[in-house]
């Protein structure tokens, strides 16, 4: 009776478990004209306050009214998202090369020419299992954990969310947390962070920048040991500086323009944008 008893509640509990990971982010400019960063990426979300085992569950995302799913992926074995976690995976990267690499993965797609998405319409399933929806179905309703569409994809949770572009991605209001099963009301358009953001929000406001405006310097001021790292939008490292409370980073041979300035320390970190002048 004991044994019929744990059995049960371990299928109770797995089934309370699918309505709590969350899509939470979706940014589909990566390595476009102009993006942010170089490869696209999706952010999963565990909204409750157990550990959700996701071995064996599957993402899944086709073109705004297609009927094909053929970009997927299958998370492998030990999966695991603890309490709050954000979990960033890494899809494929654009063409054109723009942007800076992204600062913190959970999971990277492979090959990298793999799970290609469009910035500004779309759709995304969330599934329990590994089977793929089938090809001719436009939007999948078995074994469904969440879905989101976006732009003019016709597979929302009630109605889609906005559209992107290679500058901004969709997120979940309220950190990434908001789900009222409505992808328009939940869904805002931001510049894309990769759930990171609320992860190292304390990490964020520790550091500060004497300017985001520079000509000949800029210097970070954080705690302790520091590592910077200055990129241009082409996604090339041009510059790595190490230090401790204060690192001042040598800006004047650069050429007037936009530059990204990744900061970081032990597993944190965070991406600033400054302007040469």
């Amino acid at each position: 009776m004991k044994q019929i008893y744990l059995f049960l509640t371990g299928i109770l509990f797995s089934a309370m478990s699918f309505g709590q990971v969350i899509i939470s982010e979706v940014y589909g400019g990566g390595g476009n004209t102009g993006a942010i960063y170089t490869n696209d990426y999706v952010v999963l979300y565990n909204k409750s306050a157990a550990s959700v085992d996701i071995t064996g569950w599957s993402l899944h995302y086709a073109s705004a009214t297609g009927i094909s799913w053929t970009n997927s992926v299958v998370f492998p074995a030990t999966t695991i998202l603890t309490p709050g976690q954000y979990y960033v995976i890494q899809c494929a990267a654009g063409t054109v090369g723009d942007g800076v690499p992204l600062p913190s993965t959970n999971y990277v797609v492979t090959p990298s020419t793999t799970f290609n998405m469009s910035a500004t319409k779309g759709k995304l399933v969330l599934l329990n299992d590994a089977t793929a929806p089938t090809s001719g179905t436009s939007c999948p309703s078995a074994n469904v954990v969440d879905k989101v569409s976006w732009g003019t994809g016709d597979c929302p949770e009630t109605a889609s969310a906005p559209s992107g572009s290679n500058t901004t991605s969709i997120k979940r209001k309220v950190s990434g947390t908001q789900d009222t099963d409505d992808n328009s009301i939940d869904f805002e358009v931001l510049a894309p962070v990769l759930g990171v953001d609320d992860v190292n929000a304390s990490f964020k406001n520790q550091v500060k920048f004497s300017s985001t405006i520079v000509k000949d310097n800029v210097r970070i001021f954080n705690e302790g040991k520091t590592n910077v790292e200055l990129y241009n939008l082409n996604g090339q490292l041009l510059k790595t500086v190490n230090g401790s409370d204060e690192v001042t980073l040598d800006t004047a041979a650069l050429a007037k323009g936009v530059y990204l300035v990744k900061v970081s320390q032990d597993s944190k970190s965070i991406t600033q944008k400054i302007i040469k002048q």
